[in-house]
Protein backbone atom coordinates (compact mmCIF):
# COMPACT_ATOMS: atom_id res chain seq x y z
CA UNK A 1 0.00 0.00 0.00
CA UNK A 2 3.02 2.29 -0.07
CA UNK A 3 2.63 5.38 -2.19
CA UNK A 4 -1.16 5.50 -1.78
CA UNK A 5 -2.92 8.36 -0.05
CA UNK A 6 -5.29 7.67 2.83
CA UNK A 7 -8.04 9.39 0.82
CA UNK A 8 -7.50 6.85 -1.99
CA UNK A 9 -7.81 4.01 0.52
CA UNK A 10 -10.96 5.64 1.90
CA UNK A 11 -12.51 5.71 -1.56
CA UNK A 12 -11.56 2.07 -2.09
CA UNK A 13 -13.31 0.92 1.11
CA UNK A 14 -16.39 3.00 0.33
CA UNK A 15 -16.34 5.59 3.08
CA UNK A 16 -17.46 9.10 2.20
CA UNK A 17 -14.76 11.37 0.79
CA UNK A 18 -15.25 13.84 3.69
CA UNK A 19 -14.59 11.05 6.21
CA UNK A 20 -11.56 9.87 4.21
CA UNK A 21 -10.17 13.42 4.18
CA UNK A 22 -10.73 13.67 7.94
CA UNK A 23 -8.89 10.37 8.43
CA UNK A 24 -5.95 11.67 6.41
CA UNK A 25 -5.90 14.92 8.41
CA UNK A 26 -6.11 13.09 11.76
CA UNK A 27 -3.17 10.93 10.77
CA UNK A 28 -1.04 14.10 10.65
CA UNK A 29 -2.83 16.38 13.13
CA UNK A 30 -1.51 16.50 16.67
CA UNK A 31 -3.81 16.04 19.63
CA UNK A 32 -4.99 19.28 21.22
CA UNK A 33 -7.42 19.55 24.10
CA UNK A 34 -9.40 22.03 26.15
CA UNK A 35 -11.89 21.82 28.97
CA UNK A 36 -15.54 22.34 28.08
CA UNK A 37 -17.08 25.44 29.64
CA UNK A 38 -20.10 23.20 30.30
CA UNK A 39 -18.18 20.36 31.97
CA UNK A 40 -20.64 17.97 33.60
CA UNK A 41 -21.34 18.74 37.25
CA UNK A 42 -19.69 16.22 39.52
CA UNK A 43 -17.15 15.26 36.85
CA UNK A 44 -14.59 18.06 37.02
CA UNK A 45 -11.11 18.18 38.53
CA UNK A 46 -12.35 19.09 42.01
CA UNK A 47 -14.84 16.20 42.02
CA UNK A 48 -11.87 14.05 43.06
CA UNK A 49 -12.57 15.25 46.62
CA UNK A 50 -15.99 13.58 46.54
CA UNK A 51 -15.09 10.21 45.03
CA UNK A 52 -14.45 7.04 47.00
CA UNK A 53 -11.48 4.78 46.43
CA UNK A 54 -12.67 1.99 44.08
CA UNK A 55 -11.33 -0.87 46.22
CA UNK A 56 -11.41 0.52 49.75
CA UNK A 57 -14.73 2.40 49.73
CA UNK A 58 -13.30 5.44 51.50
CA UNK A 59 -12.45 8.90 50.16
CA UNK A 60 -9.11 9.18 48.36
CA UNK A 61 -6.29 10.31 50.66
CA UNK A 62 -4.05 13.23 49.68
CA UNK A 63 -1.33 11.00 48.24
CA UNK A 64 -3.84 9.15 46.05
CA UNK A 65 -5.33 12.45 44.85
CA UNK A 66 -1.86 13.73 43.94
CA UNK A 67 -1.14 10.48 42.06
CA UNK A 68 -4.32 10.88 40.00
CA UNK A 69 -3.74 14.58 39.31
CA UNK A 70 -0.17 13.81 38.18
CA UNK A 71 -1.53 11.03 35.95
CA UNK A 72 -3.98 13.49 34.35
CA UNK A 73 -1.18 16.03 33.73
CA UNK A 74 1.08 13.28 32.38
CA UNK A 75 -1.66 12.11 30.00
CA UNK A 76 -2.07 15.64 28.64
CA UNK A 77 1.72 16.12 28.29
CA UNK A 78 2.09 12.84 26.40
CA UNK A 79 -1.06 13.19 24.28
CA UNK A 80 -0.26 16.67 22.92
CA UNK A 81 3.04 15.31 21.58
CA UNK A 82 1.22 12.64 19.52
CA UNK A 83 -0.94 12.57 16.40
CA UNK A 84 -4.65 12.03 17.10
CA UNK A 85 -4.50 8.52 15.62
CA UNK A 86 -1.72 7.53 18.04
CA UNK A 87 -3.67 8.90 21.03
CA UNK A 88 -6.62 6.78 19.87
CA UNK A 89 -4.41 3.67 19.74
CA UNK A 90 -2.70 4.20 23.09
CA UNK A 91 -5.48 5.58 25.27
CA UNK A 92 -8.80 5.13 23.46
CA UNK A 93 -11.36 2.39 23.68
CA UNK A 94 -11.18 -0.24 20.94
CA UNK A 95 -14.77 0.54 19.90
CA UNK A 96 -16.79 3.73 20.30
CA UNK A 97 -20.01 3.53 22.28
CA UNK A 98 -22.57 3.88 19.49
CA UNK A 99 -25.09 5.43 21.90
CA UNK A 100 -22.76 8.06 23.39
CA UNK A 101 -23.20 11.35 21.50
CA UNK A 102 -23.51 15.03 22.32
CA UNK A 103 -23.93 18.26 20.41
CA UNK A 104 -21.03 20.64 19.83
CA UNK A 105 -22.83 23.70 21.20
CA UNK A 106 -19.81 25.99 20.69
CA UNK A 107 -19.48 24.89 17.05
CA UNK A 108 -22.17 24.26 14.50
CA UNK A 109 -24.42 22.25 16.86
CA UNK A 110 -23.59 19.04 15.00
CA UNK A 111 -24.04 15.69 16.76
CA UNK A 112 -20.59 14.37 17.73
CA UNK A 113 -19.30 11.05 19.08
CA UNK A 114 -18.09 11.04 22.69
CA UNK A 115 -14.60 9.59 23.02
CA UNK A 116 -13.25 7.96 26.18
CA UNK A 117 -9.53 7.94 27.05
CA UNK A 118 -7.85 6.11 29.93
CA UNK A 119 -5.32 8.49 31.50
CA UNK A 120 -2.79 5.88 32.61
CA UNK A 121 -1.83 2.34 33.42
CA UNK A 122 -1.30 2.62 37.19
CA UNK A 123 -3.63 0.90 39.65
CA UNK A 124 -5.78 4.02 40.13
CA UNK A 125 -5.17 5.90 36.89
CA UNK A 126 -6.18 2.98 34.66
CA UNK A 127 -9.81 3.31 35.81
CA UNK A 128 -9.84 7.10 35.35
CA UNK A 129 -11.34 8.23 32.05
CA UNK A 130 -11.69 11.56 30.38
CA UNK A 131 -14.73 11.87 28.15
CA UNK A 132 -15.12 14.42 25.41
CA UNK A 133 -15.48 15.05 21.71
CA UNK A 134 -13.58 16.52 18.80
CA UNK A 135 -14.98 19.88 17.78
CA UNK A 136 -14.96 21.25 14.24
CA UNK A 137 -11.36 22.48 14.68
CA UNK A 138 -10.21 18.95 15.73
CA UNK A 139 -9.66 20.02 19.33
CA UNK A 140 -10.65 17.41 21.93
CA UNK A 141 -13.14 19.10 24.27
CA UNK A 142 -13.10 17.44 27.71
CA UNK A 143 -16.67 17.27 28.98
CA UNK A 144 -16.13 15.08 32.04
CA UNK A 145 -13.42 13.48 34.14
CA UNK A 146 -14.56 10.19 35.61
CA UNK A 147 -12.08 9.39 38.38
CA UNK A 148 -13.70 6.04 39.15
CA UNK A 149 -14.94 4.78 35.78
CA UNK A 150 -16.35 1.30 36.34
CA UNK A 151 -19.39 1.38 34.06
CA UNK A 152 -18.27 -1.25 31.56
CA UNK A 153 -16.69 -3.46 34.22
CA UNK A 154 -20.01 -3.59 36.11
CA UNK A 155 -21.90 -4.37 32.89
CA UNK A 156 -19.75 -7.39 32.03
CA UNK A 157 -19.75 -9.04 35.49
CA UNK A 158 -22.22 -11.85 35.97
Amino acid sequence: MSGKKLTDVGNRILIPKKAAMKLAENNRAYFRCQFDSNIQEGYNIMSLDNINHPDLGRPFNEQEKQTLLRALCSFIDKAIALPITEVEKRYGRPHDDKMDFTKDIDGDGEKVQIKHYAIGKGKLSKITRIHGFFNSQDVFVISRIDWNHRFHQKQTKT
